[in-house]
């Protein structure tokens, strides 16, 4: 049988979607107190390290599975109502960051770091701007409110926790996996 289509190949990815779905959705109920002021409805969240890293890690339909659903999962926890613009916004920011990985998987040098990140930046700047342009229909908002009220403080707080967060991150990771790699003969 084709390894593609094993179990084996797929329960990695399918196991860090959910963990990362979970751990995205408590990052953001714990932090739900944060708003930025100025803005509507958005909070500070370090948390959007999670899908960044699960992208990054297992593959971008993981990375989108973890913003998405974590999002989703958040929401209704909170009960802030359903908005599949923003869940879809933030699955973007975990798909993007999946879509350049090293073949090797090993993230302990800065460069495949520097290009997840630049690919994590880019999925904060489409899904974020898809978020928050939906809302001059969904909830009737000027341009200048949409840009200004939603999608400037979501896409400047999601960028600076993915600058701090993600090579932190990943460059932990990298460097734990490479030192308990074990020497063989």
């Amino acid at each position: 049988m084709d390894k593609r289509h094993t179990w084996r190949h797929w329960a990695p990815p399918v196991l860090a979607a959910l963990i990362g779905s979970c751990l995205y959705a408590l990052s953001i109920y714990l932090t739900a107190v944060v708003d930025i002021p100025g803005s509507d409805n958005v909070q500070l969240r370090p948390g959007v390290v999670i899908p960044i890293v699960t992208g990054a890690l297992f593959g971008p339909l993981a990375g989108f599975v973890s913003g998405c659903a974590g999002n989703l999962l958040a929401d209704r926890a909170l009960d802030w109502g359903f908005w599949p613009f923003w869940y879809l916004g933030n699955g973007l920011i975990g798909l993007a960051a999946g879509l350049i990985r090293p073949a090797d998987g090993n993230y302990a040098r800065l460069r495949p770091v520097s290009a997840v990140l630049g690919c994590s930046m880019a999925g904060i700047a489409i899904g974020m701007g898809l978020a928050s342009f939906t809302e001059h229909w969904v909830t009737q908002s000027s341009w200048a409110d949409v840009f200004l009220v939603n999608f400037m403080p979501a896409f400047v707080s999601n960028t600076i926790n993915a600058i701090i967060l993600t090579p932190i991150v990943l460059l932990s990771y990298g460097i734990l996996r490479e030192s308990t790699r074990a020497d063989t003969f």
